[in-house]
């Protein structure tokens, strides 16, 4: 206990560095205030209208009532048959239903807002996607951190904490981690700490370890059930984890392929069955034969 204590007190990361985080992410909070909890209109917002869509709907009749599937469809009778997204949809007994992304990046602020009392609008979202930006970053410097061979327990790199600020202040990520809420903008809250458990599982060789492997899972499970580019992603392990095995010979990297194999297949087939309940395979093969045409 005492070991572990002191270990945590020489932690550089938890004492010093991740004040340093917080003080950049508040300069970029300041930044964008004036863009805060104002009416709907600029770029990208209708990705923030059509989460609100979807989440206040759950709120209204409640997510069970719709099968914990994104519909688009308010609860009250002269609601029913409107398409209120005029994008990718599915249509039973009036209500519709958006399913160009997996469903994870509406679970989390309709949990949250439900668990929290909060009303969802506009200005309760964009906090909840700021927040999740900190997360980012935080992987970021880490991810910067490792390729460089600093080690973040230790020491302050003032590299990472350069390409945490970048991507902080880029104009992309000012705009799109605070006003325009989608599972386009919340996978970067998944695909950082998986590139971060990814780089260390093949650069410090973690292969064997039992908790980087579940971490892995986990990561890649959540990143694919927000986004189709989890499997993507996992995909790219796949290869480099195969490389291993087949040109190096070397078959602790089994589990590693193994794992980048079933988790996304798992995790896309599970989101493909969840949609053909709304209305069969036939209406979802026709929904997404129409929408990536």
């Amino acid at each position: 206990m005492r070991e572990s204590q002191a270990a945590t007190g020489q932690n550089v990361f938890w004492r010093k560095t991740i004040w340093w985080l917080l003080a950049l992410f508040l300069v970029s909070v300041a930044l964008r205030i004036p863009n805060l909890s104002r009416p709907l209109s600029k770029h990208h917002e209708f990705c923030t209208a059509l989460t609100l869509i979807i989440v206040e709907a759950w709120a209204d009749e409640g997510i069970a009532a719709n099968d914990f599937n994104p519909s688009t469809t308010f609860s009250l009778p002269a609601d029913k048959f409107i398409n209120n997204c005029s994008m990718d949809t599915m249509q039973h007994n009036g209500n519709f239903y958006y399913l160009s992304h997996p469903p994870l990046a509406y679970y989390v602020p309709y949990a949250i807002f439900k668990i929290s009392g909060i009303a969802p609008s506009p200005l309760a979202l964009q906090p909840l996607n700021l927040f999740f930006e900190f997360i980012t970053i935080v992987f970021v410097y880490l991810i910067t951190s490792l390729i460089l061979k600093n080690d973040h327990q230790k020491s302050i790199s003032i590299p990472a904490l350069i390409a945490a600020a970048i991507y902080l202040f880029l104009p992309v990520t000012l705009w799109f981690h605070s006003n325009a809420y989608m599972a386009d903008m919340f996978v970067q809250n998944m695909w950082a700490p998986a590139l971060f458990i990814s780089l260390k599982i093949f650069m410090e060789r973690k292969e064997k370890s039992v908790n980087w492997l579940i971490a892995f899972a986990v990561s890649i499970f959540l990143m694919t059930y927000t986004d189709w580019l989890g499997a993507l992603f996992s995909a790219t392990v796949f290869l480099s984890a195969a490389f291993y095995v087949i040109r190096r010979k070397e078959k602790s990297f089994i589990p590693l392929t193994i794992i980048t194999a079933v988790v996304p297949v798992f995790t896309v087939l599970l989101v493909l069955f969840q949609y053909a309940s709304i209305n069969g395979w036939g209406t979802l093969i026709y929904c997404y034969t129409q929408r990536y045409a």
